[in-house]
């Protein structure tokens, strides 16, 4: 859309206080993202995306936004984004405080599952080793995944990995 290709060069804008973002799209013809792409929110506590927007290139706004902000976010809903795990995995490694992560329309909800697992692994003495086995979003408390194609068996790997570091508290 033209008009958002000029919004899209305009500088970012600073929101100190903003804590919660709740976008709903209903065009698909209209991106969201480069709203996004505005954007810096230091004080993001909760993002919901919601829209019908299906590209199969690179949709980079969501892991930008975080970059760029560096949020304490706690909860992030990604509905009908084209976001590929990859990218998403990349989203959760920048949100160590996560607790909630609702995700719908994922197409390979099994490799989402899979980055979540929490595997277990002995102490270590190589640093970079142990960091590299740091789990995502270690304080999640919720996951809730609709309208995704996942198999009983990833997501069973992962409700039983979380189960067993909670009983080592």
């Amino acid at each position: 859309h033209p008009s958002l290709r000029r919004l899209s060069r305009r500088p970012v804008r600073r929101l100190e206080r903003l804590s919660r973002l709740h976008v709903t799209c209903y065009s698909s013809a209209t991106d969201v993202g480069i709203v996004l792409d505005m954007l810096d929110l230091p004080s993001l506590k909760e993002l919901m995306l919601y829209t019908p927007v299906i590209s199969d290139g690179d949709w980079p706004y969501v892991l930008d936004l975080i970059s760029r902000s560096e949020p304490p976010l706690e909860h992030l809903k990604l509905a009908g984004t084209p976001m590929k795990v990859p990218d998403i995995v990349r989203c959760l490694r920048s949100l160590s405080g996560l607790r909630k992560l609702s995700i719908q329309r994922l197409k390979d909800a099994d490799a989402l599952f899979s980055a979540l697992t929490i595997n277990a692994f002995g102490i270590d003495s190589d640093l970079k080793n142990l960091l590299s086995n740091v789990p995502l979003c270690p304080w999640l408390e919720v996951l809730d995944v609709a309208d995704a194609s996942q198999s009983i068996d990833s997501l069973t790997r992962l409700i039983v990995s979380r189960c067993t570091i909670a009983e080592e508290k």
